[in-house]
């Protein structure tokens, strides 16, 4: 896809929204893909309220705190900006789930103890 095949309803900032992934309290998440190198994220929409506010303070410290983490078993944090009332977090995508979708195709109930650990060390 190039850019003139883009509709502009779907692009955020350097992003094209393809779908909706999941929702949960603090915002929206999309799968996108990068007009600057064609790949494909997760864009996190969240709503950043008034000035001041707690959910204002908690979404801009997810934000530098992603920037800083650097580990093989944390979704890696890609990119973030504001546009209007809306912070976006741009991370990698896991195709294959999070981890509770994981755990449920490995019947993690019937799994040895020193496996499951395996996960959160």
């Amino acid at each position: 896809m190039n850019f003139s095949d883009t509709n502009p309803e779907n692009v955020i900032g350097n992003y094209v929204i393809q779908a909706k992934i999941g929702e949960g309290s603090y915002g929206t998440i999309h799968r996108c893909r990068s007009l600057t190198d064609n790949s494909t994220y997760v864009l996190k929409k969240i709503k950043m309220g008034i000035d001041g506010s707690g959910e204002r303070c908690t979404s801009l410290s997810e934000a530098k705190l992603m920037q800083r983490i650097r580990h093989k078993n944390i979704v890696r944090f890609v990119d973030s900006f504001s546009e209007g009332d809306y912070l976006y977090l741009v991370m990698e995508y896991c195709d294959r789930g999070d981890l509770s979708n994981y755990l449920e195709r490995l019947d993690s109930m019937n799994m040895p103890e020193n496996r499951l650990w395996k996960f959160f060390i």
